[in-house]
């Protein structure tokens, strides 16, 4: 089964931190998650503090990078077979 990805980050460079990840299945199963506790507003470059974070609902997705990385595991668990992850920047996501 393939999963397309997407992630936000801080910004492009060697100090990237993660802000969401989406994963969406053939069958779309979607999994969607902010991360509350992995970054700080200094490490974003300006174009994530004005166009990213602005979109961000951490109230209904965020969730602490100890949980993230739990409900990622249950996620793929629940899905069946080989899975293939698909990405358009596969250098950063």
């Amino acid at each position: 089964m393939k999963l397309s990805l997407d992630c936000e980050f801080t910004q492009l460079n060697q100090n990237i931190k993660l802000i969401s990840l989406a994963l969406v299945s053939e069958a779309r199963d979607v999994f969607y998650v902010e991360l509350t506790d992995a970054y700080k507003i200094e490490d974003c470059s300006d174009f994530v503090i004005q166009h990213v974070l602005p979109q961000l609902d951490q109230l209904r997705y965020g969730r602490s990078l100890v949980d993230a990385k739990a409900a990622l595991r249950v996620f793929l668990g629940g899905l069946d077979g080989q899975l293939d992850v698909c990405s358009d920047a596969p250098e950063w996501d």
